[in-house]
């Protein structure tokens, strides 16, 4: 197919993008910020990287005239929650907004749509592992700004997939999760870490995330998905693991 990726850059995308080379995609990859060669250049020869913000409905009308996908896939996102809850309008603007632009698109196009959205819409309460069927109670701007952007694309889109993805771990430098933040602080020379044990949740390894879903998007079974690792851990697992 030929793929038209938002968000390119980032962490998932340093995995999502060879995941879907190597399955013989012609790829399209766009990101924010396209003036630094992205993580996966050497691996993707001759795939370059354009800039579109998903925050403008120009941009991407642009784009879907320009490439002609068969398929977008959205990672475009404001992912980190500290600014998510600094800055409430800058998370609408991208996860929320920005969606809802790229689902508007791909309706007009008759195109189908891959929507990355996260295990932050739901509120940590549950001690069994959240399924599909499960109401999502998100309890930060991060989780309601992806909530807001999935409620878009399932209203706008027929064709669509909706993924939720575990703990994303394995993003390489692009990582500015959880797992990061920690070695940073070992870098550092910290010799205390702090870190929650009362929330539990799957660790899910960027790569492994993408073979998964590159194999999702050959089936034309569109719905929603809660894609992970197996296991389960809390933060404070995690972190004596690290160290």
């Amino acid at each position: 197919m030929k793929i038209l990726v938002t968000g390119a850059a980032g962490m998932l995308g340093s995995a999502l993008v060879p995941a879907l080379a190597a399955a013989g995609h012609d790829l399209h990859p766009t990101d924010l910020d396209a003036s630094r060669p992205p993580s996966w250049a050497a691996l993707v020869p001759g795939v370059g990287l354009g800039t579109l913000d998903v925050r403008s409905r120009d941009e991407i009308a642009l784009w879907m005239e320009q490439v002609k996908p068969d398929l977008v896939v959205h990672l475009a996102a404001e992912t980190d929650v500290e600014i998510c809850d600094a800055r409430p309008d800058h998370a609408w603007n991208t996860n929320a907004l920005g969606t809802k632009h790229v689902a508007l698109a791909c309706r007009k196009w008759d195109r189908p749509l891959v929507y990355i959205s996260t295990a932050g819409v739901f509120d940590g309460k549950k001690e069994d592992p959240y399924i599909e069927f499960d109401a999502a109670i998100p309890i930060n701007y991060y989780g309601r700004s992806k909530l807001q952007g999935e409620r878009y694309v399932q209203g706008f889109l027929p064709q669509h997939y909706v993924v939720r993805a575990g703990w994303m771990v394995g993003g390489g430098p692009k990582d500015h999760k959880f797992v990061a933040k920690m070695l940073d602080q070992i870098s550092a020379g910290a010799r205390t870490l702090y870190a929650v044990g009362d929330k539990l949740g799957t660790p899910t390894y960027a790569p492994d995330f993408s073979g998964c879903l590159a194999n999702l998007i050959t089936t034309d079974s569109f719905g929603l998905y809660h894609m992970a690792c197996q296991g389960c851990a809390t933060r404070y697992d995690v972190a004596r693991e690290l160290i």
